[in-house]
């Protein structure tokens, strides 16, 4: 008997699904997850109460249907209750360690540009960065009944391995770049990577856009899954640079059919950039130009990861060209808040690990800065979460800004006070001739409020770290907090 026929017979007179048994209406089913400290079978006594008509459990139990790596299954299951949703659109799932959020909004505003209907899922749009599977289901459910023809995904590492994804038919698999987070909960960076890397060999991935600047995207582009399109870009301000990475990818033996975007930054300013970008797709070239108001090497390498998917989805190069050109920054990344001529500027920008906080800082120095202005970042690091990136990030602000505020930043239920010592062990007057000077203060309205009056009005002040966020954890409080709200505000 096949397994969606198996499915449908479980979900006889099933009305809807839940994982968490509080949540359990009458006529669910009620997914006993086994968790890392609680077994879900615990709650199926209170699901049944709730009025649960039929309990999938990993462990046994008198009253379930024993499912082993059932965690595995819940999303195919639910992709089968609400009717396969996925296989009714394009679906796009971008990995990476940053630019997640930026390359979902830069495809979906690049589609809707040339006219398509186009959702995205991820930080900005849901309270995970993937959501839950079968919420993942319902939602996608609910974009296509809306008339939606392609959604971008955030898949994130957690999402990735927590099987998440599981159920949905990925046409398109994006790799940003691949650099140090997340290790409290993947143990070392080479798990990390490792789950990353699995996207891409799912069997419902059709093509593959990658970094090739990155080592885990090169990996991915020389050692293929068989039977998919490669997308490969590189941006790069130095062509030697760009033509060493060239040279490997294309001298390299596919069987698999292959397109090298490249990019080469010629303008950095105030207003934005300017790239040219050259597509080769065989033994044929395209060139063109993209003028963007977007910041950062960063970015270019965001707007060509985006490009990838527009041309795997058989959007004209032109016509990508010209739709990623009216892109807009994303709310808390690299998001200006000019205070003109009487105060200094405010960038706000969601940097959590030290490679996004030096690409921001030397973002900054290019387009806005002039050796008459000071730079000064104001960040702290996240409490309970990868201690060993704070002395990272201590160091990546010494080398980056003039001056450094060091401040809270979802603390959670961990010393400040111990946190920011951490960070401030990167701070060394060796790493440079000029050491940067820096203040403590826990506060975050007061660290912000303190730079915003200390600096002068040709400086440029970074709030890194929380982007768009609309809280601040302390302790057992949930705060409302918003740096793009106080910085308005300031300005």
């Amino acid at each position: 008997m096949g397994v969606r026929l198996v499915v449908n017979k479980l979900l006889d007179n099933i009305t809807g699904l839940a994982t968490d048994s509080r949540k359990v209406k009458k006529g669910d089913l009620f997914f006993a997850l086994q968790g890392d400290s609680v077994d879900g079978a615990k709650y199926i006594e209170q699901a049944l109460t709730n009025g649960a008509r039929r309990v999938l459990s990993e462990t046994t139990h008198p009253a379930a249907d024993k499912v082993d790596n059932l965690r595995k299954k819940v999303g195919e299951i639910a992709s089968i209750y609400y009717h396969n949703p996925s296989a009714e659109l394009k679906v796009a799932a971008v990995t990476g360690t940053d630019g997640k959020s930026s390359v979902t909004h830069f495809i979906a505003n690049a589609l809707g540009e040339i006219g398509e209907k186009v959702s995205v899922v991820g930080t900005l749009t849901h309270t995970h960065t993937t959501p839950p599977p079968i919420e993942l289901q319902e939602f996608i459910r609910k974009i296509v009944d809306d008339n939606v023809v392609s959604v971008a995904i955030e898949a994130s590492s957690h999402g990735i391995e927590q099987s998440r994804l599981s159920g949905t038919e990925i046409d398109t698999a994006v790799l940003t770049n691949a650099g140090r987070d997340h290790l409290d909960y993947h143990g070392s960076i080479e798990e990390y990577h490792a789950v990353k890397k699995s996207l891409f060999y799912l069997d419902v991935i059709k093509s593959v856009v990658v970094n090739l600047a990155d080592r885990l995207g090169r990996d991915i582009f020389l050692n293929p899954p068989p039977n998919r399109d490669l997308f490969g870009y590189v941006v790069s301000t130095s062509s030697e640079l760009q033509s060493t990475i060239l040279a490997e990818i294309l001298d390299s033996d596919h069987s698999n059919p292959i397109t090298i975007i490249s990019g080469t930054i010629v303008v950095q300013n105030g207003d934005g950039m300017e790239l040219e970008v050259e597509c080769i797709v065989g033994d044929n070239k395209l060139n063109g130009k993209l003028s963007t108001p977007l910041y950062g090497s960063f970015n270019a390498e965001n707007l060509l990861a985006a490009l990838g998917v527009l041309l795997s989805w058989n959007v004209s190069f032109k016509g990508g060209l010209s739709a990623l050109s009216r892109v807009v920054p994303v709310a808390g990344r690299v998001e200006l808040f000019s205070g003109g001529e009487l105060s200094p500027d405010i960038v706000v920008d969601y940097a959590h690990t030290a490679n996004a906080l030096s690409l921001v800082l030397a973002t900054l120095r290019k387009h806005l800065h002039n050796s008459a202005t000071k730079l000064w970042v104001v960040f702290g690091c996240g409490g309970e979460r990868d201690r060993g990136k704070r002395v990272e990030m201590g160091r990546a602000a010494e080398l980056g800004a003039d001056y450094i505020v060091l401040t809270n930043d979802n603390p959670r239920k961990e010393d400040p006070k111990a946190i920011i010592n951490e960070i401030m062990q990167g701070i060394s007057v060796a790493e440079r001739e000029e050491s940067c000077t820096f203040k403590v203060i826990e506060s975050r309205e007061e660290a912000i409020r303190f730079a915003f009056n200390s600096a002068s009005a040709a400086d440029t002040i970074l709030i890194a770290g929380k982007g768009h966020e609309q809280w601040q954890y302390i302790g057992d409080d949930k705060v409302r907090w918003s740096d793009r709200d106080f910085a308005q505000e300031l300005i």
